[in-house]
């Protein structure tokens, strides 16, 4: 994780795997599972800094290939996909692109409705990221109808026979704070997600 290996990274050809590892071309045949498993380790480590969050939407087909793997039927490929998209939201200058992605809008809103719990929390990361002092992506929220979405997802956490898990408890806290964060409007109420 040394900066300089960062930017060498970022300067070379490396992250140009994405068309070759797009479920359209694998045909998710063996050993490419493992592949996008390798490949999506590696891309959660690199996206964790800012090196990865600016070089990897640039990388040919990146949003497209990423979505594509969150989608996918393995559980480890579709949280590490998710989870390598929430490190990309952390950056600002990615989130114009994400707010006009229908299809990035169209996958949060399925993984509220069919994801795991794990997937759920990483959604609820990306939407507060998203709308954190941001007024423009609260709107574009509000009107792709997350405040709805969110509130479907709390009553079936409410409804779930397992209220005293720890994991139960801490995604019901982030949901419910971004249907909070969702529904103010003015900048001081935006302080606190900081």
């Amino acid at each position: 994780h040394v900066h300089e290996c960062r930017v060498t990274i970022s300067k070379s050809s490396l992250l140009q795997f994405f068309t070759r590892i797009h479920p359209a071309t694998t045909k998710r045949n063996k050993p490419w599972p493992l592949i996008e498993i390798y490949c999506l380790e590696f891309l959660l480590d690199f996206t964790f800094y800012e090196e990865g969050q600016t070089n990897v939407p640039k990388a040919t087909d990146a949003f497209e290939v990423l979505i594509q793997l969150a989608r996918c039927s393995t559980a480890n490929v579709r949280i590490l996909a998710l989870s390598v998209l929430r490190n990309l939201v952390f950056n600002v200058t990615n989130r114009p692109r994400i707010l006009t992605s229908m299809d990035f809008m169209n996958l949060l809103h399925f993984t509220l409705k069919n994801g795991n719990l794990s997937e759920i929390g990483v959604v609820g990361s990306i939407l507060w990221s998203l709308i954190a002092n941001n007024q423009k992506a609260k709107l574009i929220t509000r009107t792709a109808g997350f405040g709805q979405s969110l509130q479907e997802v709390l009553g079936r956490l409410s409804l779930d026979k397992t209220p005293d898990d720890a994991q139960h408890r801490d995604l019901a806290k982030i949901i419910q704070y971004v249907i909070t964060l969702l529904k103010t409007s003015d900048a001081k109420s935006d302080v606190s997600a900081e």
